[in-house]
């Protein structure tokens, strides 16, 4: 597979023949890859983002820090002092007046580093939480930043499904590292270099030997790292690409259910996690071959440290109290950095996120709207001159889209561009809106080249509307006031509010906006979807008008409008254009007639100009495409059509829509009457709350296929357990050994103790790597897993679902990103750590209590406090880490939804409010994030401070027992050693409490979803079965009322009677809003009927097996669903695996779509890359391409929801033509606003406020002289 960029690559020649000069490969080169300038490269890393009082908090965090893994050491000293004074009670050399002095006196000195250690903990633990907080809200917004002012070159590569898993994923794992994991590295560092120093001070010829340790953890950490790191970022190449389908599946969602494509998307998306899988289990290969050195290295140390003290003992050359103190600070430094190797995989995974983001956030964008260079005239006549312009896209180098053309565009006129698609319209749009570059020629704007302006003043002066319209998820006013941000334009909110206004009146907005219950405050969801395409349209063209603009870029403004709406908004169109330069593109030739020069292009080139009056005489070009539109009947001249057809316009559907409960008085209607009451599937559905049991449930649930490597895992942990325990035994017969006063038998114990460490360092390893190899390869199938899970489960639920704002498409696409990431956290080493610090405290607390109870007692009272006050602090993370995620998702769904409306971000200059409504939303989060911070904190410095005083406790106690003779010193170091050191563990055990709350949160999110069975069920095989061969496709409306259920309060079909004979070709038209697209989503079962039923064949839709019924249609809608891949991949998608097609029935389609010479003139064929949701495909290649998709179908039943109107005459009449015949002996439902497109149709409903008004022929409708009549007559040329 490549991309159609990359297909050219090996193309020498013919891409030498377009390319013809070096400049104009560096043109290219520049739009593809940013700016080279090698010294603007800043080496950008999270401290860029750190400002004066980051740093200065920072700085006293990273001293506090510093001091209290530096503190921790101490206890080693005070340790050895102890060990020595036991060992010279034990020979005899020491009264036990003195034991009880110097142990009372070693105890204070305890309690008082317990002290120091909460407060420079508590001091640390806030300060990096708070700053770590603000850097990474700092980086994301830079990082969104960078996003947003790059050129559009750089879209067509880029995934929406990469910014989403950048911004949510990968940043968080940045703020982990520079939080939590920061804090606790930080003092295990510390307490590693202070513990090596204190060795060396003590006795640093024994230090130095034992330095041999550290070399050889440091190689192998090195080398291990290395690989795991490389292996990382292949796996999150291959996530990143499987992001970006799961990403248009989701945005893409009625598409994907209307075509029954679910599986194979999802399965499509899972192999590519496989890919992701394969590398990630190498990662963590090596990242468990690191935990079982690190595990394994202080066995070894206490081996060569009392086999070396032990001679230097039997010289005479040391003390015992110098060499425990050496020993057990060197052993005391390494272990910190083994309590922490479990964070190493979240360090290697924010290293490659954090490259990865920066590389973006590095590129130099050619096209900068944030910056200040360029010239800004000071007035603007709007005369813009193309001379000689050449246009190669950056990502087809083999083809030019403009040919050396010459277009002259006067001040204050209208010019208008028509052609076949492909020809270069939208080039010259995306040209003056500075998109791309020409590679040859020169681009005017009243005597100034366009490159040499600033780009923000450019796109001021501009007003772009598109053929597909894109709004944001908030109010209507808002988005209309969104074309004033960068107009420069500074009023009260007053005179805002009343331009607003004037803006929706002159786009034909304002009476359905009236009619709205909450009026311009109305909320139009995400990209718009409570809105009707017209609706959404209009808003489009009142935010480009409402500032006024100097030029006005129509790019198909009108496409998605009906007849009437398009005449009205035509004329307020035309009455915009006056006072101002206007550049239309358009396929209705009739709504571009009045223009003042119409330019003909085709193949990159102008091949006529003139008026509307000289092009017809010419009888050329332009003439052909007019005579194709013109509808064939002669329906003769009515004066009042005009004003009449006004009247109608403002007869919107929304107006007649009641704001009662339309279920009101409905009950009891009939046994065929069905009522829904909103979405029953929810009512019933039990609420989960966020628990380490569900979590553990969701993960031991989703990991059942590896259950045997889970045990074997799960073994290993336990088994790792014993790791400390016998660490602890060895350690009390060596410190016995030493009290021997007998030398040779000293140095013949020591050796032997030393021979058994070695051998548990040997099992330590094993044990510890074994673990960590099973849990690598469970956890990352885990993650495939939860992924693949999570996305068929979002792809299953019904369209309600995503109509509530709580479930929009961007906030489940973060959600699959996040939660699954959160869960799959609580996986592999963190599991692995949480069962051996379990089995180690059980394992010695049982052996303790066997060797002396008395003191095992009184150590194990301290692990439920310990255990207690870790639970404490995991619980109020969880609610500090619920307030993140919520802000985070919405943070997030902004980001996306603002990249993928980039161009209209782009065209209106609302970079900076993008920017700045998105840092409003980081403060709200920043709000709640402090008083949870300061409060977890308290109880994390307590838990750690706590082993301190334990460890007074234990001393002070068990001296008493030491001196009644009531215990042996070898008694007494096992109980001290096995259970203080148990319950250091028993702390370290909420380390991880950041992973425990962000799994927990993530199970309840998707449990919650895996749960949710929606009232259409596409997994249900359920129902009556339905063969396409036998299927007639009779489809019936009997009373039909519907409602949809996140505005159950407006009725917006009622009573609706429809009746369309098998075989059929039915045409639905009227006025957007009068419910043309809902009756085809309840043909569809998007959604079922609030009351009455649908029938096929006689059969109520509502029984049959869903997935057989939907396969029994295909669907053309008027906003092309593509996805990542190629072209023959977006061919065979939703088509029924059980009939595979021929290569000779995918060409037949194409040719019959008119797409088929398209996809053969490209290198690669069927096999060419389409790019991130088709971005390297025009928007009529893209609909032509949809089109052979729904003709491979072969379905019984076609839908057609203004199939066409992305398409330019040439192309609408060949394919039209192949509609046709394809819907011979076959059902179709269209709805069209270009009449010429449904004249044939057997019946045609006129549709009006949710009710057939008027049914017949086309011929038959045209004698009615109604409704429909009114609209042929607006249309005819």
């Amino acid at each position: 597979m490549a991309s159609v960029s990359e297909a050219q690559a090996p193309n020498e020649e013919k891409g030498d023949r377009v390319l013809e000069t070096e400049e104009q490969r560096a043109i290219l080169d520049r739009q593809l890859h940013g700016l080279q300038d090698e010294t603007a490269k800043r080496n950008l890393g999270p401290w860029t983002y750190a400002n004066q009082w980051d740093y200065i908090v920072l700085t006293l965090s990273s001293i506090a820090g510093i001091a209290a893994g530096a503190a921790n050491p101490l206890l080693v000293v005070i340790f050895g002092q102890l060990a020595g004074t036991f060992t010279g009670f034990e020979n005899g050399s020491i009264p036990g007046s003195t034991l009880r002095s110097k142990t009372n006196q070693f105890a204070l000195y305890y309690v008082y580093l317990a002290v120091a250690e909460f407060v420079l903990i508590y001091t640390s633990t806030v300060g990096f939480y708070w700053s770590g907080d603000r850097i990474v809200r700092r980086m994301r917004r830079a990082y969104l930043k960078a996003i947003i002012r790059q050129n559009m070159s750089f879209f067509d590569t880029l995934g929406i499904g990469k910014v989403t898993s950048h911004i949510t994923s990968d940043m968080t794992t940045i703020q982990e590292a520079l939080t939590s994991k920061l804090s606790i590295a930080l003092y295990a560092a510390s307490n590693f270099l202070s513990a090596f120093i204190i060795a060396f001070i003590i006795y640093p010829r024994l230090a130095g030997i034992l330095c041999s340790v550290l070399v050889a953890m440091i190689l192998v950490t090195t080398s291990t790292t290395r690989f795991a790191i490389k292996n990382d970022k292949i796996s999150k190449k291959f996530y990143s690409t499987a992001a970006s389908i799961a990403q248009e599946a989701i945005t893409s969602i009625r598409h994907v259910t209307a075509y029954g494509s679910q599986k194979q998307l999802a399965d499509r998306y899972e192999r590519l996690l496989r890919g992701s899988e394969t590398s990630g289990v190498k990662s963590r290969v090596y990242v468990a071959l690191l935990i079982g050195w690190s595990s394994a290295m202080p066995c070894f140390t206490y081996a060569l440290g009392w086999y070396a003290g032990g001679h230097y003992l039997s010289q005479g050359h040391t003390t015992v109290s110098a060499v425990v103190s050496a020993t057990v600070a060197i052993v005391n430094g390494s272990f910190a950095m083994v309590r922490v190797i479990p964070t190493m995989e979240n360090f290697v995974s924010s290293i490659t996120s954090a490259t990865a983001t920066f590389e973006i956030i590095e590129r130099q964008s050619p096209q900068d709207p944030f910056s200040t260079a360029g010239e800004t005239p000071a007035s603007v006549e709007g005369n813009i001159e193309l001379k000689g312009v050449e246009v190669v896209y950056p990502s087809r180098k083999d083809t030019k889209v403009l040919k050396g053309v010459d277009i002259s565009i006067p001040a204050l006129k209208t010019t208008a561009l028509v052609g076949l698609s492909g020809c270069g319209k939208s080039t010259v749009l995306g040209l003056l809106e500075r998109f791309y570059e020409p590679t040859a020629g020169s681009v005017r704007l009243d005597g100034h080249e366009l490159q040499d302006l600033n780009l923000q003043w450019l796109r001021s002066q501009m007003a772009y509307v598109g053929q597909e319209p894109t709004l944001f998820s908030t109010t209507i006013y808002e988005n209309i006031r969104h074309g004033l941000i960068n107009s420069g334009v500074s009023e009260t909110p007053e005179q805002t509010k009343e331009r607003v206004i004037a803006a929706a009146k002159l786009a034909s907005a304002h009476d359905f906006i009236s009619t709205l219950p909450n009026g311009y405050d109305t909320e139009v969801g995400e990209k718009g979807i409570s809105l009707s395409g017209g609706q959404r349209q209009r808003i489009a063209i009142a935010r480009a008008v409402v500032s006024g603009p100097k030029i006005l870029l129509l790019d198909e403004a009108t496409s998605a409008l009906d007849t009437r709406s398009e005449k009205a908004v035509q004329q307020a169109l035309d009455n915009a254009s006056k006072g101002r330069t206007t550049v239309v593109i358009a396929h209705r030739l009739s709504t571009i007639r009045n223009a003042d020069n119409i330019i003909v292009m085709q193949a990159g080139e102008v091949m006529e100009q003139g008026t509307h009056s000289v092009l017809l005489a010419k009888n050329g070009i332009y003439a052909d495409l007019v005579q194709k539109q013109q509808i064939v009947d002669s329906v003769g001249d009515n004066g009042d059509a005009g004003s009449e057809s006004e009247s109608d316009e403002k007869v919107q559907i929304e107006r007649a829509e009641s704001r009662a409960n339309p279920n009101a008085g409905e009950k009891g209607a009939g046994n065929s009457v069905t009522i829904i009451e909103g979405e029953g599937d929810l009512a019933t559905q039990k609420e989960l709350k966020p628990s380490l049991w569900l979590a553990t449930k969701v993960i031991l649930k989703l990991n059942y296929p590896e259950r045997w490597l889970l045990i074997g895992g799960m073994v290993m942990a336990f088994f790792a357990g014993f790791t400390l325990l016998l660490q602890a035994i060895w350690f009390a017969e060596v410190l016995s050994a030493f009290s021997l006063n007998d030398t040779d038998r000293m140095v013949s114990q020591v050796n032997l103790w030393s021979l058994l460490f070695t051998m548990t360092g040997i099992y330590a390893f094993i044990v510890a790597g074994s673990n960590g190899i099973f849990f690598a390869i469970s956890t990352e199938r885990l993650a495939r897993r939860v992924r693949d899970v999570t996305l068929r489960s979002i792809l299953r639920q019904n369209i309600a679902f995503f109509d509530d704002k709580a479930h929009g498409t961007g906030v489940m696409a973060s959600r699959l990103s996040s939660s699954s990431s959160d869960l799959s956290g609580l996986g592999g080493a963190v599991m692995g750590c949480i069962m051996t610090f379990t089995a180690t405290i059980a394992i010695s607390l049982i052996l303790c209590l066997a060797v002396g109870w008395k003191l095992s007692l009184v150590c194990a009272a301290v692990i439920p406090l310990l255990t207690a006050l870790g639970w404490v602090r995991m619980e109020f993370i969880s609610v500090f880490d619920g307030k993140i995620r919520l802000a985070g998702e919405r943070a997030a769904t902004y980001a996306s939804e603002a990249v993928g409306a980039i161009r209209t971000v782009a065209s209106g200059g609302l970079e900076g409010y993008v920017l700045e409504s998105y840092r409003e939303i980081q403060a709200e989060q920043a709000a709640k994030s402090l008083p949870a911070i300061l409060r977890a904190s308290v109880f994390y410095a307590v838990s750690q401070g706590i082993n301190f005083l334990a460890a007074a406790l234990v001393f002070w106690y068990g001296s008493g027992l030491l001196a009644s003779g009531e215990y042996t010193l070898k008694q007494y170091y096992i109980c001290f050693i096995g259970l203080i050191w148990g319950s250091g563990i028993a702390g370290s055990l909420f380390n991880f409490s950041p992973d425990m709350s962000k799994a927990a949160h993530a199970a309840c999110d998707l449990q919650t979803l895996f749960d949710r069975t929606p009232e259409i069920d596409s997994w249900d095989e359920s129902g009556e079965h339905m063969a396409k061969e036998t299927c007639q496709g009779h489809l019936k409306f009997e009373g039909v009322s519907f409602a949809y259920p996140s505005r159950s309060d407006i009725t917006v079909l009622r009573d609706l009677d429809l009746d369309i004979p098998a075989g059929k070709f039915v045409a639905l038209v009227g006025a957007s809003g009068s419910g043309k697209t809902t009756v085809l989503g309840l043909l569809e079962r998007f959604y079922d009927a609030t009351r009455g039923r649908i029938t096929l064949d006689g059969q109520d839709i509502s029984g049959l097996n869903i997935n057989e019924y939907r396969h029994m249609f295909s669907l053309v809608s008027q906003e092309p669903a593509i996805y990542s891949g190629t072209i023959r991949e977006n061919l065979t998608t939703g088509l029924d695996p059980k009939k595979p097609v021929t290569e000779d029935d995918i060409i037949a389609a194409c040719k019959d779509a008119n797409i088929y010479s398209f996809i053969t003139s490209l290198p690669e064929g069927f096999e060419t890359d389409v790019g991130s949701s088709g971005s390297m495909l025009s928007g009529g290649q893209k609909q032509r391409l949809t089109i052979a998709r729904a003709l491979l179908r072969a379905a019984p039943i076609l839908i057609l929801d203004e199939a066409t109107a992305a398409l330019d005459s040439d192309s609408e009449k060949l394919v039209q033509e192949a509609l046709n015949a394809t819907s011979r002996g076959r059902t179709t439902v269209a709805i069209a606003h270009r009449l010429s497109s449904i004249q044939h149709a057997d019946i045609i409903y006129m549709l009006d406020r949710g009710q057939v008004v008027e049914k017949g022929s086309h011929a038959e409708l045209v004698k009615k002289r109604g409704a429909y009549f009114k609209l042929v007559q607006i249309q005819g040329l």
